[in-house]
């Protein structure tokens, strides 16, 4: 399902389960997005804005229930990731513009993870960031303009992947 410029939440998000993808295109801001979604089918989700001066704010429960999602990418959009350790599938979480929030080993343990993507995307509270998979699984990570702001302002961020 693929919706452009929606400007308010959808009431009949009901009529939505049935999807394994959404796609929701030049998002207002203006939209409330809801807390928590039971999308128990969805394999892939985007949510965009085209605007980038303004982002799109999603609560840090909103994906807890999406069990199937594989692949999420996130335009303009500011959000936390401390419900990601819910989301078993997650092979790739791509932002651009984004704001990240409790971007840290323990909110992001995402062991699916096999591409991780970070365009102009800034990870706030980002100490210590810890990637890859608990069986060595190889994991992509692309850092185009991206900030990452420590706890600590002496050190940066230290990204690592088991051996």
């Amino acid at each position: 399902m693929v919706k452009d410029k929606l400007k308010e939440w959808p009431d009949m998000v009901e009529s939505f389960e049935c999807y394994t993808a959404i796609a929701l295109w030049n998002c207002s801001s203006n939209i409330k997005f809801p807390d928590k979604l039971e999308f128990s089918k969805l394999k892939t989700l985007f949510i965009g804005r085209e605007e980038w001066d303004d982002l799109l704010v999603v609560s840090s429960t909103f994906f807890e229930e999406m069990k199937a999602l594989q692949l999420l990418y996130l335009q303009s959009v500011y959000f936390s990731l401390k419900g990601f350790n819910s989301l078993p599938n997650l092979k790739t979480l791509w932002c651009e513009y984004c704001k990240l929030e409790n971007f840290s080993s323990s909110q992001t343990n995402i062991r699916s993870l096999k591409i991780l993507s970070l365009i102009e995307t800034e990870a706030l509270h980002a100490s210590e960031v810890q990637l890859g998979g608990k069986y060595g699984t190889k994991l992509t990570v692309m850092l185009f303009g991206s900030a990452c702001q420590s706890n600590e302002k002496s050190s940066p961020p230290c990204w690592s992947a088991p051996n």
